[in-house]
Order: C-alpha cells, then sequence, then structure tokens
C-alpha cells in the first residue's frame, strides 16, 4: 500500500516540476550583459610611438603637472600640456575633438587612464591611453623634448 503512494506522489511531484519548467520557459528571460564598449584603448608606448608617426593630426595630451612635464622624464614632442587636477577647465577646449584620436599620456598611465574615463564620459570616442606612461617611455629610450 504504501508503494502507491510513493508512486503517486513521484507522479505529482513530477508533474509539478514540468509545469513550472514550462511556465519558466514561456517567461521572457533576462537579456545577457552586452560587454561595454569603451572609447579608450590602452597602448604600450612602442604602439603609440607608432601611432604618433602615421597620424598627423593625432592630439598628444600629457596630463601631469607642469613641473613633470619640464623635469627629467621629459615630454613628447608636440605634447600639450593639460593637467588633469585641471580638466575641468580644459575639457571645454578640446570640445569639438570627439571624433579625433586623442593620445593621453601621464608619469605611470594611472592619472592619463583616469582623464581617459572622464573624456569619455562627456563623449570622446577616440582615446588612447599610454600604459607606463612616462616612465615607460624613457625606459623605451624613446624620443623626449627636454625642458628648454
Amino acid at each position: 500500500m504504501q508503494n502507491p503512494r510513493i508512486f503517486l506522489i513521484f507522479l505529482f511531484s513530477a508533474f509539478l516540476f514540468f509545469i513550472n519548467c514550462e511556465k519558466a520557459q514561456q517567461q521572457p528571460q533576462p537579456k545577457a550583459e552586452q560587454s561595454t564598449i569603451t572609447a579608450t584603448k590602452n597602448i604600450s608606448v612602442q604602439e603609440a610611438y607608432k601611432i604618433i608617426q602615421n597620424d598627423p593630426e593625432l592630439m598628444i595630451i600629457d596630463v601631469r603637472t607642469p613641473g613633470e612635464y619640464t623635469g627629467n622624464l621629459g615630454h613628447i614632442s608636440n605634447s600639450h600640456l593639460m593637467p588633469v587636477q585641471e580638466i575641468d577647465k580644459w575639457i571645454s577646449q578640446i570640445a569639438d575633438m570627439k571624433e579625433k584620436d586623442i593620445l593621453l599620456i601621464c608619469r605611470s598611465g594611472n592619472r592619463s587612464s583616469y582623464a581617459a574615463k572622464i573624456l569619455e564620459k562627456q563623449g570622446f570616442k577616440k582615446l588612447y591611453n599610454v600604459h607606463g606612461g612616462m616612465m615607460a617611455w624613457n625606459a623605451a629610450q624613446l624620443p623626449v623634448e627636454a625642458s628648454k
């Protein structure tokens, strides 16, 4: 007598399981999160140097302090000193460059990465952050302009 009860409980459980599965299939499934597409590409100093050589329209922004820009690490020729601490002041000056390539560099790559995130939020679309910054640039013995 207990075997038929177990069998009926099993059948009833299986029936409920299949009904719940059917309901789950009918409900819209949440969409998988899309990967975030960023406007910033982190690049090596070698990649940065190639881009600089091949793109005369490239804007190079050095986000270090004036003392660092003219300091012992030097700076990349034709770069523009725009300290990250003053980004709220200079971002409007480059607002018309949202579709142009912009290369950002600092001492190690941290501040330039931070600046890139801010520019990205403001709609800039083609940003390059130099991984390792001027420290890596100097270590690779790439050309620098010293203070005059």
